[in-house]
């Protein structure tokens, strides 16, 4: 076998094993015992800068509210550049401030790696591995300081103005406290093109988690986003 013909069977591998792993995990994991939020609200936005072909700079806003959106739980800024390594390759490093409700706060630093490919004329397909390290300022037995996360993401690119999305992300905790699955995201969003400059996304996300004393139960909650991006 010569290397392009490895590298092309490699590359199928990756797309469609990382979304074949998602399917498996979300059937696996859905029969534990669940202890259901009421829900919860995240709102926020972006501005977007190009430099060039190659760099791109973001800050991202957003506050988050739980108990149906009628509870204030966090507020984050997060600054973050990203480089286009090729047309399929990029990396992205970002820098997280936190203050929650409880009055604690915390910082996270976070560098990945993302690939994508286009399926056909309309459909792609997204796989991006993140690691984060966060800094607590007062961490409780459930904190996770370390964590690796496994997100994809496919949209159907068809109207000009409108995308469509499905996607999910997977948690994994690096701590010496414990080192395993501890959180999955499951989601379907809409994207929608407002003007030239501005765009926005409305999402639902299941979320659940597995940071509970008893192994055998989970935490699941019900979030809906709503997201702007400016793009200067």
């Amino acid at each position: 076998m010569n290397i392009k013909a490895f590298i092309k069977k490699t590359d199928t591998y990756l797309k469609y094993g990382v979304l074949l792993f998602f399917v498996l995990f979300w059937c696996s994991s859905n029969t534990l015992m669940a202890q259901e939020r009421d829900g919860s609200l995240w709102a926020g936005g972006e501005i977007n800068y190009n430099f060039n072909k190659k760099w791109r700079f973001n800050t991202e806003i957003e506050a988050r509210f739980s108990d149906t959106a009628t509870h204030f739980q966090s507020v984050y800024i997060e600054p973050a550049f990203r480089y286009k390594l090729t047309k399929t390759w990029r990396l992205d490093a970002s820098y997280r401030y936190v203050y929650r409700s409880s009055l604690k706060h915390s910082q996270r630093v976070g560098v990945g790696i993302g690939k994508g490919w286009k399926i056909n004329k309309h459909w792609q397909v997204q796989h991006r591995l993140r690691y984060q390290r966060d800094f607590i300022s007062d961490p409780s037995k459930n904190d996770i300081e370390q964590s690796l996360r496994l997100n994809t993401n496919i949209d159907y690119e068809r109207h000009p103005r409108l995308t469509p999305n499905i996607g999910g992300e997977v948690f994994y905790a690096l701590d010496r406290k414990f080192q395993k699955i501890y959180r999955y995201r499951g989601w379907g969003s809409l994207s929608m093109k407002l003007s030239k400059q501005w765009d926005c996304r409305l999402r639902y996300m299941y979320q659940n988690d597995f940071r509970k004393d008893d192994k055998e139960k989970c935490e699941i909650d019900h979030i809906v986003e709503a997201f702007f991006s400016l793009n200067l």
